[in-house]
């Protein structure tokens, strides 16, 4: 569908975003998850479910990318999902 389009484009600007901001993220929340929303830090937490609630309180259905910080820029991606 034309949303979840829409969606995907979003969460690559997201995914563009971790990239761009991976080194202040290392220095700052190595370890910790964080948020990525309208291409900027959002929200982090020490554990993934608190800060995936949370920002799910907060935001709604609105793609977020939520990312663990590891020295690599590139690790595992957790996307949040728009189906119930």
């Amino acid at each position: 569908s034309h949303l979840e389009y829409l969606h995907a484009q979003q969460l690559a600007v997201e995914t563009q975003a971790y990239a761009r901001l991976h080194p202040e993220l290392v220095r700052r929340y190595r370890n910790q998850f964080v948020a990525i929303h309208s291409g900027k830090l959002f929200d982090s937490d020490m554990d993934f479910e608190t800060l995936f609630l949370r920002v799910q309180s907060r935001l709604g259905n609105l793609p977020v990318l939520i990312q663990q910080v590891v020295e690599s820029p590139v690790e595992e991606w957790h996307f949040r999902s728009t189906r119930n």
